[in-house]
């Protein structure tokens, strides 16, 4: 790893990194740059409620497929 790359993670290393609004996509992404938790977006206003909660279920068994690398935090 170069200098300059290593110099500019050392912040993120020492951070508590935080995103509030994202999706299920950049989830790796998010993992790899050093993102400890991510608030996952599952639906907005222009989905019907049965979408969303079906949405919920879809995220919350391929969190569960993938225990090495997320964890789906319940309570606080």
């Amino acid at each position: 790893m170069s200098q300059d790359l290593s110099r500019s993670k050392a912040p993120i290393a020492e951070s508590l990194l935080w995103d509030d609004h994202g999706c299920m996509h950049p989830l790796e992404r998010y993992r790899q740059a050093g993102v400890l938790v991510a608030s996952v977006n599952v639906g907005f206003d222009q989905f019907e409620w049965h979408h969303v909660f079906r949405n919920i279920a879809h995220f919350r068994r391929w969190i569960e497929r993938h225990p090495a690398q997320y964890v789906l935090a319940d309570s606080v």
